[in-house]
């Protein structure tokens, strides 16, 4: 493909072929009946997105026909699709983990919305093509029409563990529309057994395609020296950070429409918490992706904002934590460290969980400015929540530093049927 946003990958990727030891091990095949496409289920969902009544015009009944038309009767090619909604020309986080680990032909489709046409229907055509597709997030194409029997999708998601609700009872989406997005998924990879329900559920799809397999960015939170590098480049652009207690301070955001989650500021007074810290203190503002709005308006000595490291690197420099509804504490878990939830507007959030807030957390809830202040400046402040081993136990056990491994050996046994 010709955008720009679409890069090919090397024939021969990185080797990773996965044994049949750890999580869910007794998933052997991406062509296992439990993973087999259903297509009148598939239909079905496709089916419920016409409004009753609704008349499609001539273009549109011709146009659609084309689609289901092409999708089955395109030549497909033995190739890998990674598409993404998350960033601009590159992978991140699970997807960006897993990629090194397939071999033969890859395809990198990384655009984040709204897709001009051009783009849309280049997408729908090297989907219908491609033999798997990994995504990370929603794809939309998925929609439009239905795969072959032989080819694959995997769903990857972006959030390890159940937080927030999402799927279904967390998206701006028609519930008919969110449906029939998820309908085509092979195969779900989560981080642990006792989620596999819940995403079953948000999703609308069997229990069975849901897996615990891991989260292929968590392999990182196994290896020290490849911690130990990323430690070494935050230290360098940010040499003010060592000898320090660091203080992680990541927000999620709020609002339904994506202009509201862009523009979305925690409630906080800065400069005043600036005062309060202990002077060998560095609060560390690392703000959800989608939340485009500066956090601090001036400059101060002792709280950063951060934007040019991810969140999971930032963990590797912090002592401890401070959130509120993100689901990041599932990945910080796995170090150890301990969490605070700063939640001023808990009364009024609306989302909805999956864990019982707050008795699940890792952590203690604050409510106000003022506590958050005092618990930084007690001798408590990096003190562990009751229950963390649990926590983690319960919404992380398959994820052991070979997730990575686990889901490519997956997609390169499947993958070289077709050669």
């Amino acid at each position: 493909m010709v955008n720009s946003h679409i890069l090919n990958g090397a024939e021969n990727g990185a080797v990773g072929q996965a044994g049949s030891s750890g999580p869910d091990s007794t998933l052997q095949s991406l062509d296992s009946p439990a993973l087999a496409q259903d297509l009148p289920f598939i239909e079905e969902r496709q089916s419920a997105l016409e409004k009753p009544g609704q008349q499609r015009n001539l273009k549109h009944r011709l146009l659609h026909g084309g689609l289901l038309w092409l999708s089955q009767h395109l030549p497909m090619k033995n190739q890998v699709l990674f598409y993404t909604i998350r960033d601009d020309g590159k992978l991140e986080g699970n997807a960006a983990a897993l990629y090194p680990y397939i071999k033969g032909k890859k395809v990198i489709a990384a655009r984040r919305l709204p897709h001009p046409k051009k783009y849309e229907y280049q997408m729908m055509l090297e989907i219908m093509r491609s033999r798997v597709i990994v995504t990370d997030d929603y794809c939309r194409y998925l929609r439009n029409f239905p795969l072959r029997k032989d080819q694959k999708v995997i769903q990857l998601w972006h959030a390890c563990g159940a937080f927030k609700k999402f799927g279904r009872f967390g998206t701006n989406l028609r519930e008919e529309v969110d449906l029939a997005t998820h309908a085509q998924y092979s195969l779900v990879s989560v981080s642990g057994e006792a989620v596999r329900d819940v995403y079953a559920d948000a999703f609308g799809i069997s229990r069975d395609k849901v897996r615990a397999l891991g989260d292929p960015r968590t392999d990182l939170f196994f290896d020290g020296k490849k911690q130990e590098k990323i430690r070494d480049s935050v230290y360098r652009r940010y040499p003010q950070l060592k000898g320090k207690r660091v203080v992680l301070y990541a927000p999620t955001f709020r609002g339904k429409t994506d202009q509201e989650r862009g523009t979305f500021t925690p409630k906080a007074d800065f400069k005043r918490l600036s005062e309060s810290l202990p002077s060998d203190m560095v609060f560390l503002i690392r703000p959800h992706p989608i939340m485009k709005k500066t956090v601090l308006d001036e400059n101060l000595p002792n709280i950063l904002e951060v934007r040019d490291f991810s969140t999971n690197d930032l963990m590797f420099v912090s002592d401890l934590m401070v959130t509120d509804y993100s689901s990041v504490i599932f990945e910080y878990s796995l170090l150890r460290k301990p969490v605070l939830f700063f939640c001023y507007d808990f009364d009024t959030y609306e989302r909805g969980f999956y864990l019982r807030y707050p008795e699940d957390l890792p952590g203690d809830v604050l409510r106000t400015q003022e506590e958050l202040a005092a618990r930084l400046n007690s001798a408590e402040w990096d003190k562990m929540g009751e229950g963390y081993d649990e926590f983690v136990k319960r919404y992380m056990s398959a994820c052991d530093g070979h997730s990575s491994e686990r889901i490519a050996g997956l997609i390169n046994r499947y993958m070289a049927q077709g050669r």
